[in-house]
C-alpha cells in the first residue's frame, strides 16, 4: 500500500499550495490535515482562517485522497491531563513571546501524528523554530514519519505569504518588507565570507528603519537543529526573525 503524505497546514494561500504540491509529487496516497492547537496562543487560534470549503476545493484540484479535518472537541473531548514538555528549543524567539505556544503545537502536532501514521509530514520552513521543534518531537518519541521541510514563498516584494500578514494593514504591509531587505543583506554578508553572527546581525538589524509601525523583536543567526545562537558562522545555520508589524505572526 502507498504511504501517506500529509500537508499539516488549513487555509487555502499559496503557501498551503505550494506544501500540498511538494507532497503530490510523490507516488504516495495523500492526506490533507487541518487542526490548531487549543490552549497555545489563544487568542491567535481564534483569528485564525478556517476555510476549509477552500481548502476541499484545492486538495481536490491537486489530486489529495483524503482531508483529516477533525473539530476541537474531536481531538480534545475534555482537557487534557498529559501535554508535551518541550526544552530549551522552544525558549527564546517565538517562544519569548509567546509563552506555551510550543507545548500546545507540540502535543496536537504528536496527536495528529499518532492517528493518522504518515509516512511523511510536510512542514513550511517559514516557522523555522516550529520545523526545528516538530522534528526534535518525531526523533525524541520514535515517532515513524519523515518530516519534510517547504520552502517558504513569498510575495513579489519578499514578503512571506502568511494568514498572519494578510492582516496586516496597508501601511503595516508595506514597512513589513523591510524585514526581507535585512534578511537578504545578511546573507549576503554570509556569502561574501562573514562569520561573525554578532556583527552581521547587528548590521542586519541597523537596516530596519526606525518606524512605529515596524518593532523588530529578533533577528538571530542560529543552528538550525536546536535553535540555539551561534558566535561563529561556521556551517549551516538559519536566520530567523520577526518584527511585531500589526498582529503577532
Amino acid at each position: 500500500m502507498p504511504g501517506r503524505a500529509p500537508a499539516r497546514h488549513a487555509a487555502a494561500n499559496p503557501r498551503r499550495l505550494a506544501t500540498v504540491r511538494r507532497a503530490s509529487g510523490r507516488q504516495y496516497h495523500h492526506l490533507f490535515e487541518t487542526g490548531g492547537a487549543p490552549g497555545a496562543c489563544a487568542d491567535d487560534l481564534a483569528r485564525y482562517p478556517r476555510t476549509l470549503a477552500a481548502d476541499s476545493s484545492l486538495c481536490d484540484r491537486l489530486g489529495v485522497d483524503v482531508i483529516f479535518a477533525p473539530s476541537v472537541e474531536e481531538m480534545y473531548p475534555s482537557k487534557p491531563q498529559c501535554t508535551v514538555a518541550v526544552g530549551p528549543i522552544a525558549d527564546h524567539l517565538c517562544g519569548r513571546y509567546r509563552p506555551g505556544h510550543f507545548q500546545g503545537v507540540a502535543t496536537i502536532v504528536l496527536k495528529l501524528l499518532q492517528i493518522v501514521q504518515p509516512d511523511r509530514a510536510y512542514f513550511g520552513e517559514k516557522d523555522a523554530q516550529q520545523l526545528a521543534i516538530v522534528r526534535r518531537l518525531v526523533a525524541d518519541f520514535n515517532v515513524a514519519a519523515h518530516i519534510v521541510g517547504v520552502p517558504t514563498v513569498r510575495e513579489a516584494d519578499g514578503l512571506a505569504v502568511s494568514s498572519r500578514n494578510a492582516r496586516l494593514s496597508p501601511e503595516e504591509r508595506q514597512s513589513a518588507t523591510a524585514l526581507y531587505r535585512a534578511l537578504q543583506f545578511a546573507d549576503r554578508q554570509i556569502c561574501d565570507g562573514a562569520t561573525d553572527a554578532g556583527s552581521v546581525t547587528h548590521a542586519a538589524a541597523s537596516t530596519i528603519p526606525d518606524n512605529p509601525l515596524l518593532k523588530l523583536e529578533y533577528l538571530e543567526i542560529v543552528d538550525p537543529d536546536d535553535m540555539q545562537p551561534v558566535s561563529t558562522i561556521a556551517g549551516p545555520c538559519v536566520l530567523p526573525a520577526h518584527c511585531g508589524s500589526g498582529p503577532p505572526a
